[in-house]
């Protein structure tokens, strides 16, 4: 039962984790400046809002790891 469910919290997390980066990845390129972007603004801007989608496939993977075994 517990090997199920780590798998099911890996899986919510990998879900999570690539709606995060795409809604982050839009909000980035399409409204995240007032004129044309630069290369350096790009750069942290999306280290900072794509730094959660890695938390929380970690996050996932970890209670996988745990509860699964795998």
């Amino acid at each position: 039962m517990l090997i199920r469910f780590g798998i099911t919290l890996y899986w919510a997390g990998c879900v999570g984790a690539v709606l995060w980066a795409l809604i982050s990845g839009y909000i980035m390129l399409v409204g995240g400046f007032d004129g044309p972007p630069r290369v350096s603004d790009v750069f942290i801007v999306g280290m900072i809002v794509l730094g959660p989608a890695v938390i929380i496939w970690l996050t996932g993977r970890g209670a996988r790891y745990v509860l699964a075994g795998d």
